[in-house]
């Protein structure tokens, strides 16, 4: 009997233990797919050529600082070299561009299709002084994340 009860503990054992390295390896596979990132920064820009590339890299290095954050970018219908820095930029894969047809609609749509469990907007010439200072941008990011 005694020998009985000891293979019962082994095998309870070997179960919990495997469960517990299926739960693991599971968890490594979600964080190098990514998984369901915490913020969502909606940048809504127009005619912003000279420093849009520098506000770009600025927000996403924020990344390293929040943690799991997606970055979608909102050109307003730039006359200007805005949208091909953009589009240069979006084809290294670090965040979204879309162009903005100036409607409500469109901004809820944006809103609904982001993947953050919290939304962050911005207006690049509302919050310029807020994106120029990523340090305060990306406290103000971790405390609500």
């Amino acid at each position: 009997m005694g020998e009985s009860i000891y293979k019962v503990l082994i095998f309870l054992f070997a179960v919990y233990g495997l469960t517990v390295i299926i739960i693991e390896v599971a968890e490594v596979f979600k964080a190098k797919r990514g998984g369901q990132p915490k913020i969502t920064v909606i940048l809504r820009v127009i005619n912003q050529e000279e420093v849009i590339e520098g506000i770009i890299r600025k927000i996403l290095k924020l990344n390293r600082q929040v943690g799991e954050m997606e970055l979608i970018v909102i050109d307003g219908g730039s006359v200007d070299d805005t949208l091909p820095i953009l589009t240069r930029l979006t084809s290294q894969g670090q965040f979204y561009l879309v162009s903005s047809k100036h409607s409500k609609e469109f901004l809820l749509d944006v809103f609904e299709q982001s993947s953050g469990k919290l939304v962050c907007y911005l207006d690049l010439e509302k919050d310029l002084e807020l994106i120029n200072n990523p340090e305060r941008l990306g406290r103000i990011l971790r405390d609500i994340a």
